[in-house]
């Protein structure tokens, strides 16, 4: 059990309430408390509700969730870990011990590395690290298969999957051998290019091979695998099943049951050599009834922004933004905090830029704080790959998360409004979609029109979202007559998604980048709320959607369609609404209170709801949100806590808070 895990299964907003009785949580991410560290006359203890990393502003304490139960209750590691796993409703499992080391050596004996059983059962592989002890990985060793001396010496092999089953062969006096690492890896894929690699087949030229296959579905895998590869390089391939084995058995289950050498020599004898078999195209495909049946689900790396395992396509008009937009977007994203109030889900990112020169880079860097984000820049003593060169499968070997490309056009050497070449790039990406990368392509667009994308159609036709960034009137979608006049940018869906339209306005700041900005339809949201709000109390029943509809028309001149989006936009937050099942495709309209939606900080001494402040956030805030919760009280805390004096807030947006492991 790995402590993510256990930080993922864990509720610790709750852990914490039990913990820390004055714990309060006051937005999305971050708790605020008395810390226990000191005496604390006002809630300086911070807790972050997606890690559980504790930090006081009075007295610099900062702890992981598991340090701090070390210390809290007396404790060591072991017992915290497992604390906090029956807390998450999860179970340790019990620790591994070496049962058995098997050496794999090359031609003269000399130790090249060892697979390691474990109990309970697993497996490992180690090289020695030529200091006594051992390097838990098997990178850049020469891969050689089971007993190599012994089966350079023999002409009959038999190839078996573990090497429990060669040791048990080799007392029968029978030379077996097996592939390191299991079934299914005959063949290994280069973790640089991609390439499949095929490190065992030359040893067994010319030789008579048997393989015994276990009896499951992947030692079946398996032995055809090995058998693919063989034939027409050994002299001969046999595959022999075993009569008599249990489900999962294997050669060294057959034995005891009271065969012998001879048996199993006189049973190869009888078998006939393994011909390819003819392979059926219906066994590729999928029916209807099996996709149904799949778990399978769309994700959002960014809640309706990015989907996951997807190609986004982010265009939009040079220098307007789209390096700053990415980067702030791969910060979160690595940190696993939200971007622009949007939720992320965690991953490694890994960005891409063929386009700003390091000092640029540099300086944004530092603005974003964007510490958790790889870079692979040009001037890095490993270029990034070109994706239509032979080296662009170094990014499969790169860990699966978000890649982000500064930009398609400096990503590759093809001529991007020919179709073909386009076609052959995304097809390179897809690839790298399919096995499991999030990518995010940043684009230009014609000097023509800013709203479209450069280049061939196929760059929109393979890609699965596109997104646009540019600049629209305050208040409205309409574009910006002059580009002087002071306007948002929309950062949103355009041209084509396979999934659900979605955008947000934003505001460039020049020190922190873009900054979420006001939508324009919130005051129109707010109008058909207070109508909402009206015909109930008017009425003394829900309104009918009709109802709602005439009267917006009426008295905000807004269109039908327009009302509509914004009846559907404005769902859960300023109103629900109910199906009327007596009258066809009719809803009635709830409105929310205005307290479970406003943003603004309650007074109590006056009653009144002072200037609105947007509640902190564990990205950014805006300029004034110190000064405004400075003079707030902390409307949550109980009322004994409330009555010290002002609290201290963090600012969390240059703040940087590290997860101490």
């Amino acid at each position: 059990m790995n402590k993510e895990t256990i930080i993922e299964k864990l509720d610790i907003e709750g852990f914490y309430k039990k913990e820390i009785p004055s714990m309060r949580w006051n937005n999305a991410d971050w708790g605020q408390g008395f810390c226990f560290k000191h005496e604390d006359k006002k809630p300086s203890l911070f807790a972050n509700k997606k890690t559980g990393q504790l930090h006081c502003k009075g007295c610099g304490y900062r702890a992981s969730i598991f340090d701090f139960y070390i210390e809290r209750h007396g404790v060591d590691f072991h017992t915290a870990l497992k604390a906090l796993a029956k807390e998450a409703g999860l179970t340790i499992e019990p620790l591994r011990k070496i049962i058995k080391a098997y050496d794999y050596v090359d031609e003269s004996g000399n130790l090249l590395f060892q697979t390691v059983r474990y109990e309970p059962k697993d497996f490992k592989q180690r090289k020695p690290d030529g200091k006594g002890g051992w390097i838990y990985n098997i990178q850049g060793v020469r891969l050689v298969p089971y007993n190599l001396p012994e089966i350079l010496k023999d002409e009959d092999i038999l190839i078996v999957e573990g090497e429990k089953d060669c040791d048990n062969l080799k007392a029968l006096g029978i030379v077996a051998t097996c592939n390191p690492m299991g079934a299914g890896k005959w063949e290994i894929k280069d973790k640089i290019t991609g390439e499949i690699l095929r490190p065992y087949n030359d040893y067994f030229k010319d030789r008579k091979v048997t393989i015994l296959p276990d009896n499951d579905e992947a030692g079946r895998k398996h032995a055809l695998q090995v058998a693919k590869n063989l034939k027409g390089i050994a002299e001969s391939v046999k595959v022999v099943e075993l009569l008599g084995l249990p489900e999962k058995g294997d050669i060294s289950d057959w034995i005891p049951q009271g065969y012998n050498k001879e048996e199993l020599i006189e049973l190869i004898k009888s078998t006939s050599e393994w011909e390819e078999p003819e392979e059926d195209i219906l066994s590729f495909l999928k029916k209807g009834s099996d996709l149904i049946n799949l778990e399978c689900k769309v994700e959002w790396v960014v809640d309706r922004l990015v989907p996951k395992q997807s190609i986004t396509l982010l265009h939009g008009k040079g220098g307007i933004g789209k390096t700053w937009i990415s980067l702030i977007l791969g910060n979160a994203i690595s940190k696993g905090i939200s971007f622009m109030d949007l939720t992320t889900q965690q991953m490694p990112v890994v960005f891409t830029d063929f386009e700003n020169s390091l000092p640029v880079l540099v300086e944004r860097v530092k603005k974003i704080g964007a510490s958790e984000v790889l870079f692979w820049h040009n001037t890095n003593e490993v270029k990034p790959p070109k994706l239509d060169k032979e080296e662009w499968g170094q990014y499969k070997a790169l860990p699966i998360g978000l890649l982000i490309f500064d930009t398609l056009r400096a990503s590759q050497s093809k001529d991007e409004n020919d179709s073909k070449d386009m076609a052959f790039i995304m097809s390179r990406l897809k690839e790298l979609r399919d096995m499991g990368f999030t990518i995010v392509l940043l684009h230009h667009t014609p000097k023509s029109n800013d709203r479209t994308y450069k280049g061939s159609t196929a760059i929109m036709d393979l890609a699965d979202h596109v997104l646009s960034l540019h600049k629209v009137k305050r208040g409205s979608l309409e574009d910006l007559d002059d580009e002087d006049e002071e306007g948002y940018y929309r950062l949103g869906t355009k041209e084509k998604t396979r999934y659900e339209p979605f955008h947000i306005f934003l505001d460039l700041d020049p020190e922190k980048g873009f900054v979420i900005a006001p939508d324009p339809d919130e005051e129109d949201m707010k109008g058909i709320h207070s109508l909402i709000v009206e015909l109930k109390e008017t009425k003394g029943d829900l309104p009918i959607q009709g109802q709602v509809t005439e009267r917006v028309k009426e008295e905000l001149g807004l269109s039908k369609s327009k009302i509509g989006k914004l009846l559907k936009k404005g769902e859960g937050k300023y109103w629900n609404s109910t199906h009327v099942p007596e009258r066809k495709n009719a809803k009635v309209y709830e409105p929310i209170s205005v307290f479970q939606f406003s943003n603004t900080i309650y007074n109590r001494e006056t009653g009144k709801h002072p200037e609105t402040v947007n509640q902190f956030s564990n990205n950014n805030l805006p300029d004034n949100t110190n000064q405004s919760l400075d003079n707030a009280e902390f409307a949550s805390f109980p009322k004994d806590i409330q009555e010290t004096e002002k609290q201290e807030v963090i600012d969390l947006e240059h703040e940087e808070i590290e997860i101490i492991e």
